[in-house]
Parts: C-alpha cells; sequence; structure tokens
C-alpha cells in the first residue's frame, strides 16, 4: 500500500487482509516500536513532529525489508502499509516481493 497519510490506505489494506489472509505490516506501529511505544498507543503526539518526523527526515522505509522477507519466506501473503513517499522505498519492497514470489 503506498500513498499519502490519511488517504484511507490503512482501511483499504485492512478490507484486503480479510479476503487474502495476509499479515500486515503498518509504518505507523514500527514508527511506535522505534520509540519504545506500545503498538496499540494513540499517543503520536508524544513522538517528535506526531511521530513523522523521525521517518522523513532519515528517509527511511519503517517496515524492515527483514521482516517482511521472514514473513514471505514462510509464506504467508504480506501487505506492507506505508506512504511510500520516495521512489527508492517503492522499489525495495517491490524488488523484495518479486525475488520471494
Amino acid at each position: 500500500m503506498r500513498g499519502a497519510s490519511g488517504t484511507g490506505n490503512t482501511v483499504i489494506s485492512e478490507s484486503l487482509l480479510e479476503h487474502v489472509g495476509a499479515i500486515r505490516l503498518l509504518s505507523d506501529v514500527e514508527r511506535k516500536r522505534l520509540h519504545a511505544l506500545a503498538p496499540t498507543t494513540d499517543r503520536f503526539w508524544l513522538l517528535p513532529g506526531g511521530g513523522h518526523q523521525h521517518a522523513r527526515g532519515h528517509g527511511q522505509n519503517l517496515c524492515p525489508p527483514a521482516r517482511t522477507d521472514r514473513a514471505l519466506q514462510a509464506g504467508f501473503p504480506v501487505i506492507v502499509d506505508a506512504t511510500f513517499l520516495k521512489r527508492g522505498q517503492r522499489e525495495s519492497s517491490r524488488t523484495l516481493a518479486q525475488e520471494t514470489s
């Protein structure tokens, strides 16, 4: 999944999960993990820049390829839910998916 924050990516990926039985990796959860917050916390306001500044400032894909790879290698369909604003982030995830399928 890719697209600007707040445009419905997570809602759509939730629907897909129910149909294909996939594992979903959420960049929001990974961002919380980086800051030692529980995945279910709604306290993004506790993070610098509301939690998004860290990711933007470092230009990183917050869904680690190793985590995605492990799920794919185990035979699970995977949905990575992140903004993927930079082409390189999209390409690396696409390459990983193609190499594993």
